[in-house]
């Protein structure tokens, strides 16, 4: 259908709009066969009707946190998963942010940015991925997201507290010369 105006209205209850389409055609056939018509008219009026179950999103990454507390099926534990799984994330990342920002004597200052790009990557997929696996296996998906997430932020901390003599509660140690 093409036309050259048109307008949209809903009716009074809400559950239907109607399409109104002044001065148009409507093309009816299949598309690169010779059997169609086209047909002309000054005004046509259509109704919209959306079904019962489109007019709320049930979805779980339109809900809200408090929503998806008490989850009741695997694809809302998967998103409270990633939800939280981000903020773990982002916790490791500033941890390993600081050890991969320092260089040493006669190093670009980009010299560890593919290390932390791919630092990045990798950790990223694997709580999406983890996450979206925790859908078919609630307990379980849950148990090695954590696990995982629970390593990589020890890890970031361990290496923050001992790279370049950083240390997590003192003063920064100089080499000897």
């Amino acid at each position: 259908m093409t036309a050259a105006r048109g307008r949209v209205q809903s009716t009074a209850n809400g559950d239907e709009f109607v399409l109104a389409l002044y001065d148009g055609e409507i093309h009816e056939g299949i598309p690169g066969d010779s059997a169609f018509q086209i047909m002309k008219f000054r005004q046509l009026t259509r109704p919209i009707i959306f079904p019962a179950e489109s007019r709320s999103c049930v979805k779980p990454d339109t809900r809200t946190t408090a929503d998806l507390w008490r989850p009741a099926n695997g694809s809302e534990v998967a998103e409270l998963n990633l939800r939280f799984g981000h903020l773990a994330l982002a916790l490791a990342l500033v941890f390993v942010s600081v050890p991969l920002s320092m260089t040493g004597p006669r190093k670009g200052a980009y010299a560890r940015v593919p290390l932390a790009i791919g630092m990045f990557a990798v950790a990223t997929f694997c709580t999406f991925g983890i996450a979206t696996w925790s859908a078919r296996n609630p307990w379980t998906g849950t148990w090695v997201l954590w696990s995982a997430l629970t390593c990589i932020i020890a890890a970031s901390i361990a290496w923050f507290g001992t790279s370049q003599g950083v240390r997590l509660f003192g003063r920064r140690q100089h080499p000897r010369v």
